[in-house]
């Protein structure tokens, strides 16, 4: 073997999806014939290597994480050892935090983003010290702004003016800023004009936002967005103005708000659908109702599966809704006295989940009404998420398919369908977020807290008309009206690949590196992560894993798929092209 040979590998983001992908190629490097010696550069421009920002260390602890304590199962890394030397191992997220399953019994535990951020941090340094050591990895606080390709290696530029060479280019990028929508620019303009309006374009780091918010304790805030954000963002303004929440029924987590001295005069949040998120179940008895066996499970994959086997033969994303809707039929009758009272057959509940999925639903006790205030939905869904109301069939559809996500994840992508059924099924996918990706129930009892003592309102919260005023942001929606003289965008920008506003991606469209899938989507690769280019007569050695492949890849953020097998794929064909 010839292993005066050296091959570079350059990692661009290493959060966890970053991380796990070098774990996973330092463990095939290690299986291979090795007849080259491995060289890593790591790229992650914030210097929170195997965090990134979302999961940073040291963030505000009003960030919570919206996956339990319980679901977290991060496996372990196991030791690796390539010739002499030996990568330690690391132990799995349950044992790192001392988990035990009777912690879920009455409560499920929801972790800090920053809790969750610690263990990835140390999970990387116990393995990046011993590389650096040996001279094997190199560590770069840089923002890689341009990529080129001469038919054999990259060369990879940094805004600070770093030039690197890299035989294999991996991009484990998260979030990327898109161009700014036409309403932020007005509203920035407007901002900029009118001296009582202060708009916050971005929420995160929250600690930013909350220093731009020290004299608001006169004054109106509008949020807009009501996801996770929004919860986060509130919720921190009530710790950082000495607000309480005081829990009043550890049962249900129920609790009453005493608001301090300077928290805004009054929130007001806002969506286009006005609808808040579905709590998280409260414990691990309540999650079972939903949970589908491993035999339904693996029905669903065989069944959808079947039917991708043929993928110019699938028209619409029917096939999914028709396979959901039977095992969300079959759970909710499970569930049996817990749900509101019906005599309805499977069938007749499989067509009321379709017409439900679909938006052709029309008033049924089975739903949650759409005629309730956004409190009164709230306080609904806070009952069924601990078992205090009767479990509603909207409810069910959310937590059910919430369990299927890692089959649907691992069986959608790389599916070669049709890209405008594609976009179809992504779409219900986010659409279906604000049922599957819910927050705690702790948060919306905090939300609910908020409202009842009256400093947050609801009234416009469906859309409104909103108008630049002297007097800052008038919302209105119907006869109701509320005008804010700070505006804190909470809405996270898509992954629409065109729209991406950095260098780097840029030039890799510009340049043929890498393809969307769909106009409205991110980038097209094969399975093993490689991304599919405009070059006929090459094999352009980029691979790209994560949010900005949404589309080929179904489930990009969720912190399980950044633990999945997508980098261990990725890291063996890398390895292979190598040794070639």
């Amino acid at each position: 073997m010839n292993r005066t040979n050296k091959k570079t590998v350059a990692i661009i983001g290493c959060g966890p999806r970053g991380l796990h992908a070098l774990e996973n190629l330092c463990l095939a490097y290690s299986k291979s014939s090795k007849n080259f010696n491995l060289k890593i550069i790591v790229f992650e421009r914030t210097g929170l290597f195997g965090s990134g920002q979302v999961y940073a260390p040291h963030q505000n602890l009003c960030n919570w994480m919206n996956i339990s304590e319980r679901s977290l199962t991060i496996s372990e890394r196991k030791p690796i050892r390539v010739g002499e030397l030996l990568l330690e191992g690391f132990p799995s997220y349950h044992d790192w935090a001392s988990y035990t399953s009777t912690e879920a019994i009455h409560t499920d535990v929801f972790p800090t983003r920053g809790y969750v951020g610690t263990y990835l941090e140390e999970r990387f340094k116990s393995i990046a010290n011993t590389l650096m050591a040996h001279t094997i990895l190199e560590l770069h606080q840089e923002l890689v702004t341009a990529l080129d390709y001469n038919d054999t290696q990259f060369k990879l530029s940094t805004k600070s003016g770093l030039h690197l060479n890299a035989d294999e280019v991996l991009l484990t990028v998260g979030h990327q800023p898109t161009y700014t929508s036409q309403q932020i620019k007005k509203w920035k303009t407007f901002s900029n004009t009118v001296e009582e309006a202060q708009l916050i374009e971005n929420p995160y780091p929250i600690e930013r936002l909350l220093s731009k918010l020290q004299t608001s304790s006169s004054k109106n805030v509008a949020i807009r967005g009501f996801g996770l954000a929004a919860i986060d963002i509130i919720r921190a303004i009530a710790v950082a103005t000495n607000s309480k929440f005081e829990i009043i029924d550890e049962a249900t987590q129920s609790m009453v708000f005493h608001p301090g001295n300077t928290f805004p005069k009054k929130i007001m949040p806002f969506s286009l659908d006005g609808l808040p998120m579905h709590p998280k179940p409260l414990n691990k008895q309540i999650d079972d109702y939903f949970t589908p066996s491993s035999n339904d499970l693996k029905h669903i994959e065989t069944t959808i599966s079947n039917t991708l086997k043929n993928p110019e033969n699938v028209t619409s994303m029917d096939f999914l809704i028709e396979t959901m809707a039977q095992l969300i039929a079959k759970q909710f009758l499970l569930i049996k006295d817990k749900t509101v009272s019906h005599n309805l057959s499977e069938y007749q509940i499989k067509q009321l989940v379709i017409l439900w999925i679909n938006g052709e639903a029309e008033d049924n006790p089975l739903f949650t009404s759409d005629k309730l205030t956004a409190d009164d939905s709230l306080q609904l869904y806070i009952n069924m998420a601990s078992g205090v109301s009767a479990i509603r069939l909207d409810y069910c559809i959310g937590q059910v398919w919430r369990h299927c996500h890692p089959t649907l994840y691992k069986i959608l992508s790389y599916s070669n369908l049709n890209s405008e059924v594609v976009l179809e099924m992504i779409t219900l996918d986010e659409r279906l977020k604000r049922l599957t990706f819910g927050p705690p129930l702790a948060s919306l009892q905090q939300m609910l807290a908020i409202l009842k003592s009256g400093r947050m309102t609801v009234k416009v919260i469906d859309d409104p008309d909103i108008e630049c005023t002297d007097s800052g942001w008038t919302l209105e929606e119907g006869n109701d009206e509320f005008t804010a003289s700070i505006m804190i965008n909470s809405v996270l920008d898509a992954s629409k690949i065109l729209e991406v506003d950095t260098p780097l991606i840029k030039t890799l469209l510009q340049k043929g590196f890498v393809l969307p899938i769909h106009d409205n989507l991110g980038i097209a690769t094969c399975e093993n992560g490689l991304a599919k280019t405009n070059a006929i007569d090459r094999q352009i050695p980029i691979a790209l894993l994560g949010r900005l492949a949404q589309g080929t890849l179904v489930g990009v953020d969720a912190i399980l798929e950044c633990f999945g097998n997508r980098s261990q794929v990725w890291a063996k064909a890398a390895i292979e092209r190598l040794n070639a």
